[in-house]
């Protein structure tokens, strides 16, 4: 016991069979009667000696690891913080960190480290740092993104990691950085062998009573604060004492546009923009343990955009009381804000709709007096009064008015709708024969088309005649003066999700030039028209609106060159068991 022994060019058989010369240290340290002997590490017979070259010193090593036999012995748990000093001497490694992971999250969480605040407090799982398998970073090659600045402090030229197993599945990996990279070929094996050792010192079930261990309320309730920190719906960044993110949730990134594997290792100043010092004022109150709120602030997201939002500050504090850190939560109000101009502009189109109704009955009665006056006029005159064409210009304009002022009132004061089961095939039969004589002056074919299978449609009769009019006036319009065809049908509507029940479907289609897809786009807009100064605008946006109070549709199809068709969906009545 006490002594070391050193096995100079000795051959050694490897796990694939391969042959290897190497030196090898074996220590024997004595303890409670039991006697512990373990080989240290290989270096390669053959591997020239170098100043900086790694040396093997088990003694240290052994030491610690009879320490922590002990623990176990007297019936304490080892820590990983145990587990990370031994391996680190093992390896003779310049900084070690141990990360686990938890049932329910795919985050590998910093366990222990040597030395402290160097190592990310999370990796990502999206990040090649927490891929439970074994890989190796080596100076002049990018390193996993999470640890780069880790890499860049350290001064380290090769990285290492290796998982860390539990009953034979991936429970964490260890993470080992060097100054001075190991031998050729034995960086793996060396980190294998850690592996294990830090899987057996942190894995091992002690021996004291279920009270003693870790309680399993306290890793549901840890598992639970897990979740509820990644799915809160405020944005929720963790810095720690300095300043630096550890961890940001999923509102966060979707706030900011940082992907979490982005961020780790970054200052809060730099991805927490404001139109105001924010990120310093919301540390400088962290740093002195104190909460911190901002009702308004303006954030700048990562793509330039702003978004406003109330700022908070949490501080932790360590077991001696001091600030360790904190959250930072942003809640977002882009939506409410949205939302709040929103009500403000239908407040005030309701406003307009009142004034525009007080204003239309207030100048109707004085308006008709005018034109009355004005055919009055036009009749006392002789044919051959030189006011005959200043009268035939005036009387068009105030008829015009005229209508306007009427369709404003339809629009701001709809009447009363009686719905009723109406028959189709008589509607628009009717409707062919009132308007036939003028259809065929401008040459224009009327067709009427209605299935024997389609249903009485839910409507008011008078509106419907008024809605039904309009399309064909448009119709009739739209074609040029050598005629074409206007065609009216109706159907039993296909069924479709989002509207139950039985439908209809009426079409007043033409074969005119078409309209253009940008004026199809704000065909239905109030005071929008092509036709300059015969049309108000309105006709098309009332009939979208009366459908809409019979709770079906009015859409518009439209191809140049070939015709223009509108189509209404209304519901269906329900059927009369007794006619059926």
């Amino acid at each position: 016991p006490g002594s070391t022994l050193t096995l100079g060019n000795s051959r050694w058989r490897g796990n694939a069979g391969a042959l290897l010369n190497a030196d090898l240290q074996a220590t024997c340290i004595e303890s409670d009667d039991h006697l512990l002997v373990m080989l240290m590490g290989a270096i390669p017979a053959s591997a020239p000696a170098t100043p900086n070259a790694k040396t093997i010193a088990p003694a240290p090593a052994l030491e610690s690891l009879l320490a922590l036999l002990t623990a176990m012995r007297q019936g304490a748990a080892p820590s990983a913080q145990h587990a990370a000093d031994y391996c680190r001497d093992a390896l003779r490694a310049d900084a070690l960190a141990i990360y686990g992971r938890s049932a329910n999250s795919s985050v590998l969480t910093l366990q222990a480290a040597q030395p402290v605040n160097i190592f990310p407090a999370y990796l990502p799982a999206e990040d090649i740092a927490s891929n439970l398998a074994a890989w190796a970073w080596l100076d002049g090659t990018l390193p996993p993104s999470v640890l780069t600045p880790f890499s860049r402090t350290s001064a380290c030229t090769a990285i290492y990691g290796h998982p860390i197993r539990q009953a034979e599945m991936p429970a964490g990996i260890i993470i080992a950085g060097f100054k001075t990279a190991p031998p050729d070929n034995t960086g793996e094996d060396l980190m294998q062998g850690a592996a294990k050792l830090a899987a057996l010192f942190m894995y091992q079930t002690p021996t004291v009573p279920l009270s003693a261990q870790e309680s399993p309320v306290v890793q549901l309730l840890e598992n639970r604060l897990d979740l509820i920190f990644q799915e809160a719906v405020e944005a929720i960044i963790w810095v720690n004492p300095v300043g630096v993110v550890e961890r940001l949730n999923a509102a966060a990134e979707r706030l900011l546009g940082y992907a979490p594997v982005e961020v780790a290792g970054m200052e809060l100043h730099d991805i927490l923009v404001a139109s105001t010092p924010a990120a310093s004022e919301v540390l400088h109150s962290l740093t002195r343990g104190q909460n911190y709120r901002q009702e308004e602030v303006s954030v700048i997201r990562r793509d330039g955009t702003q978004a406003s939002a109330t700022l908070a500050g949490l501080p932790f504090f360590d077991s001696a009381g001091i600030p360790d850190g904190g959250l930072v939560v942003l809640v977002d109000h882009s939506e409410s804000k949205a939302v709040d101009a929103h009500v403000h502009h239908l407040q005030q189109r309701a406003w307009l709709g009142d004034l525009s109704a007080v204003f239309a009955h207030e100048i109707r009665n004085p308006l008709n007096n005018i034109v009355t006056g004005l055919q009055l006029l036009k009749h006392k005159l002789g044919a051959e009064a030189p006011t005959q064409s200043i009268l035939d210009e005036m009387l068009p304009e105030a008829h015009r008015i005229a209508e306007l002022v009427k369709n404003t009132l339809l629009i701001v004061q709809p009447s009363e709708l009686r719905f009723e089961a109406v028959d189709l095939n008589q509607l628009l039969d009717r409707l062919a024969f009132r308007w036939g004589e003028r259809l065929q002056r401008r040459k224009i074919l009327c067709q009427v088309d209605v299935s024997a299978a389609t249903p009485r449609a839910l409507a008011d009769l008078r509106c419907m005649e008024h809605v039904l009019t309009n399309l064909l006036a448009n119709a009739m319009q739209a074609l040029p003066e050598s005629g074409g065809s206007i065609t009216l049908t109706a159907r039993t509507a296909p069924p479709k999700p989002e509207r139950p029940g039985a439908h209809v479907e009426i079409n007043v289609a033409d074969t005119g030039p078409g309209i253009p897809p940008d004026v199809v786009a704000r065909i239905f807009e109030p005071f929008y028209t092509t036709k300059a100064s015969e049309g108000t605008g309105l006709g098309l946006a009332i009939a979208q609106r009366f459908v809409a109070a019979h709770k079906g549709t009015l859409t518009c199809q439209s191809f140049i060159g070939v015709g223009t068709a509108f189509t209404i969906t209304l519901p269906a009545a329900k059927q009369d068991p007794a006619a059926a």
